[in-house]
């Protein structure tokens, strides 16, 4: 039978995304009536927060590069929607003790955290209100502005622990009130099959640091799995 309404564009991967415990992802866009008319629309109707509620979220990450194209409004518009749906919205700036603020949640008896991060697209202007709002990290050990200089990459690359400081000390700080820590960055380039060796590096350094899943958007495309 025919969906309507915008639950129809999950209805061929519905049973895929629904038989898990925990449902997360990154929406790489804005949920308002208010968007801004571009090039790159990236923008939805309210009502896909229900839809991607009854497909099963629990949780998705509004820090990436997109959620900020129709400004302040429609990204608050967006959050309060989610929220409003009942999907819980990672990726959020703290401005207490914590850089992101955290999602906490129970889930078959585990305490779960969550923290996302967003590296993609920061040599915009007038982006000081993004900057505010959500979990911007721009000291990482790869360079994403379209200036890209291999060489400060390389010398980054030997000390990846002096990068991500803010990563660091959200990932030590809530290591201790949970049982799974997952941190879901929004980073890499588009449409390669592997990621820089850079971000190998900061992953591996995050793993290092108490996270236990790193779920990784951008490329665009599958980069694989690795267990470190």
């Amino acid at each position: 039978s025919l969906q309507v309404g915008c639950g129809y564009l999950f209805q061929e991967i519905k049973a895929s995304l629904c038989d898990c415990d925990l449902l997360v992802g990154n929406l790489e866009d804005v949920l308002s009536w208010s968007c801004i008319d571009n090039e790159l629309r990236h923008c939805g109707h309210p009502e896909m927060s229900m839809a991607l509620k009854n497909i099963g979220f629990d949780i998705l990450s509004l820090a990436n590069n997109h959620s900020f194209d129709h400004g302040e409004s429609a990204f608050w518009e967006t959050v309060r929607h989610c929220k409003n749906a009942g999907i819980h919205v990672s990726g959020l700036r703290s401005h207490d003790k914590y850089f992101c603020e955290p999602v906490i949640l129970e889930k078959k008896g585990h305490r779960i955290g969550v923290l996302a991060y967003n590296w993609i697209g920061l040599e915009r202007e007038n982006l000081d209100w993004f900057r505010n709002n959500v979990a911007v990290i721009e000291d990482g050990v790869v360079n994403y502005s379209l200036n890209r200089n291999p060489t400060n990459n390389e010398l980054a690359r030997q000390h990846p622990r002096r990068k991500n400081i803010l990563v660091f000390n959200d990932i030590e700080r809530l290591r201790p009130y949970v049982d799974i820590l997952i941190v879901l960055p929004h980073w890499g380039y588009e449409w390669t099959i592997y990621p820089p060796y850079g971000l190998t590096l900061e992953a591996r350094s995050f793993i290092d640091a108490g996270a236990d899943i790193i779920i990784g958007s951008q490329p665009h495309v599958s980069q694989g799995i690795e267990r470190y």
